[in-house]
């Protein structure tokens, strides 16, 4: 009796270690650890196709980074085929676009973007604070919501379709942080907030970051939750040889595969013979999530090279399907939401945010919807970061919106550049130093200043009042100051430099219509003084001219991006007068109107078309007020402000085609392209004529810098006219 009892334990015991199921319930528990890798970590979708295939039963799976986001979603119900779906259907390169498309933005912060640079810097306690990350993680902590909605409600990991663990740093003290309970989403995020790339995950006290830091392939976690076997994944990427070093992000990434690479040699240690190791090589870098497919690809190749090691722990067909039934998520959610509150506001007012809420209480939760309310609610600028919650309390939805306001505001710093030279004319400098003071009261008042420098020099003050919590009608006081300094030219030849200085102000009043137009009536009073700063003796001398004048100003804007549009439309339309009983000292009257439409008809190739014609009705503006052309994409076959006159009429087709990435590692995309431009200025309505229209040739590569549009053209103008090479960076449509 007691020869057949040890016979029996020695026989499970034996059965147990090599993970042979003699019958339900005997087999080993198997646990899945997942590494990190950024975009390498695709190729363990790859490794769950191989396991399922062969029937092994996992019953805990542990993750770091982007092992973390594909054990999560496998941990959430999801089969390998869904979770490759849903992974390619994630716009990766938008996941690191994290400022509001410009259809999204306010009219006033669209504008704002279109001039001004994305670094942002917050003045606060009498020094500079700045963002903690490059990104803040807006887009990818939505998809990551979006995906685990269905499971949102449940913040124990065990009660998951099996176990799992996120393995995440803390940032105060370097140990490692293994996340087992509340959002799941939330939680992913955590575990991949590279450091300086995305924010920290403020969770419990603790600031989290990328858990690659301390843990890549978190084998001793899987042991600690009662893991008899362990299959452990690793996808980290090989150490690059020194001449490999071309940029920041190729040193960013050594740095990142030396700190993998030792805590994956200890986590290695930990593995016996009865334990699975898969290493594929991906193919791709950490950042080259386009790459995705190919990496699945080679995981699965991976897998299958030990598929006999694997097989070991195969169970039977019954009984993985029970398994799987046991595993699978049903279902997604469709609950009907019952409240809908906002939560974590203290300098923005409640009732801004609610007004750009368009979900509905008493309706199943429309994600869509979602999404569009929260990219509203980001738009604002006022927040790092826009999360939602799904509440179950007593039986009642709720749904909770979590803007989460800037750290380092509410006062902001930007700044815009502006460089303009050509082989033919004086070369032009100029800076912008925008600082505002936002949320001064509970409609979201505004008070921007703008300091620029350069061949313009000025301050301008402005109190932007929206009058609702929609920010629909407003009113805008504002002051200016300014000193300008123009070349004046007699044919291709620079004859003397013009001077104006401006002093005055005004009031503005207006109505914005959404994201897409604004409409606004401004009456402006100031003093001119403009002259001949040197040559030009026959120009005329302003000296205290008083301005008084109304402008009424209607811009329609749907130009998807000014810096390459892609599509869009966008129509302006100026209308300025001035007169005595306005307190001018000049009765005249100005309109001009603006026309532009892009579209790419085939992907990468992209054709814009613009029309600006402008008129001074008769004849009568003074020289300092006229309308001029000339300088890059405004006729630029000639100098800045080469020819001027009481009336305007330009025309221009461009093509430009998206030729690749900018080879600096600046991110941004490089474009080759080139125009037509067919335009003139004339001093009298008579004057005015086809056969005078002027030609001019462009070609040019463009870069979507960080610091904006940045171009190196060729353009060449008809006739007598010499050709120009532009260096240019700054707005151009």
């Amino acid at each position: 009796m007691k020869r057949g009892c040890v016979f029996l334990a020695v026989a499970l015991f034996i059965l147990a270690v090599s993970g042979v199921p003699a019958e339900a319930g005997s087999r080993p528990k198997i646990g899945l650890v997942l590494g990190g890798g950024g975009a390498r970590g695709a190729a363990h979708i790859g490794v769950l196709k191989v396991l399922e295939e062969n029937r092994i039963p996992v019953d805990l799976v542990v993750g770091t980074s982007m092992g973390s986001i594909i054990g999560g979603l496998y941990a959430s119900g999801m089969s390998p085929e869904e979770i490759e779906k849903q992974i390619n259907s994630i716009d990766w390169i938008e996941m690191f676009k994290d400022r509001p498309s410009e259809d999204s933005l306010s009219f006033r912060n669209k504008k704002d973007q279109q001039r001004l640079t994305s670094i942002e810097m917050g003045i606060k306690d009498g020094g500079v604070a700045l963002p903690f990350g490059v990104m803040a993680g807006q887009k990818l902590g939505f998809a990551l919501k979006r995906i685990t909605l269905p499971v949102a409600e449940i913040t124990d990991f065990d009660k998951l379709s099996f176990p799992f663990r996120a393995v995440s740093t803390n940032l105060r003290t370097g140990e490692r942080v293994v996340l087992k309970s509340g959002s799941l989403a939330e939680a992913m995020r955590a575990s991949m907030s590279i450091p300086g790339v995305w924010p920290p995950v403020e969770r419990d006290g603790l600031i989290l970051v990328d858990g690659f830091l301390v843990c890549n392939v978190p084998v001793e976690v899987a042991k600690e939750l009662g893991a008899d076997i362990i299959i452990a994944v690793s996808v980290d990427a090989p150490l690059s040889e020194e001449k490999k070093f071309g940029s920041l992000i190729d040193v960013i990434g050594q740095m990142t595969a030396i700190f993998a690479q030792q805590n994956v040699e200890k986590s290695r240690s930990l593995l016996n013979d009865n334990d699975v190791f898969i290493n594929p090589d991906p193919g791709i870098s950490p950042s080259d999530f386009i790459g995705m497919p190919l990496a699945m690809k080679k995981g699965a190749e991976a897998a299958q090279a030990v598929v006999a090691q694997l097989k070991r722990y195969s169970v039977s067909e019954s009984e993985y399907k029970l398994f799987l039934a046991q595993h699978r998520r049903q279902g997604s959610y469709q609950e009907i939401i019952q409240e809908i509150r906002i939560a974590g506001l203290s300098r923005v007012s409640e009732p801004q945010v609610r007004g750009r809420i368009q979900s509905q209480a008493g309706k199943p939760l429309d994600v869509n919807q979602l999404q569009e309310d929260i990219t509203r609610i980001y738009a604002m600028g006022d927040f790092e970061s826009v999360d939602f919650k799904l509440l179950d309390e007593n039986g009642k939805n709720v749904l909770v919106f979590v803007p989460k306001e800037k750290p380092w505001g509410p006062n902001y710093l930007r700044f815009g550049l502006n460089l303009a030279g050509n082989t033919s004319a004086r070369n032009e400098f100029g800076t912008l130093l925008d600082f505002r003071m936002r949320q001064l009261n509970k409609l979201g008042a505004e008070w921007k200043n703008v300091l620029e420098m350069g061949a313009t020099r000025g301050i301008y003050s402005e109190w932007y009042q929206p009058l609702d919590t929609r920010d629909y009608f407003f009113v805008a006081p504002f002051l200016k100051l300014q000193r300008n300094l123009a070349d004046v030219y007699e044919g291709d030849q620079r004859i003397a430099t013009y001077e104006k200085k401006y002093m005055g102000g005004g009031l503005g009043l207006g109505v914005n219509f959404k994201s897409y137009a604004q409409a606004r009536i401004d009456y402006i009073a100031g003093t001119i003084n403009a002259h001949p700063d040197t040559g030009g003796s026959g120009l005329p001398d302003y000296d205290n001219t008083k301005e008084g004048a109304l402008q009424f100003t209607l811009d329609f804007d749907q130009l998807d991006n000014h810096k390459f549009p892609k599509k869009g439309f966008k129509l302006l339309t100026k209308y300025y007068e001035s007169a005595d009983s306005l307190g001018g000292d000049f009765s005249y009257k100005k309109a001009e109107i603006y026309l532009g439409k892009a579209t790419t008809p085939v992907p990468r190739h992209t054709i814009l078309t613009m029309l600006n014609i402008g008129t001074t009705f008769e004849n009568n503006a003074p020289y300092y007020d006229k309308y001029t052309l000339g300088g890059f994409m405004n006729l630029s076959g000639y100098s800045e402000r080469q020819l001027v006159g009481q009336h305007k009429g330009l025309g221009q087709v461009l093509y430009y085609y998206k030729f690749g990435k900018d080879p600096l590692g600046s991110g941004g995309n490089v474009y080759l392209g080139a125009g037509a431009e067919y335009g003139n200025t004339w001093e009298r309505w008579h004057d005015v004529h086809f056969n005078d229209m002027l030609l001019s040739g462009l070609l040019f590569i463009g870069v979507d810098s960080p610091l904006g549009p940045l171009y190196l053209g060729y353009a060449q103008g008809e006739g007598d006219s010499e050709g120009r090479i532009y260096l240019y960076l700054g707005k151009t449509f």
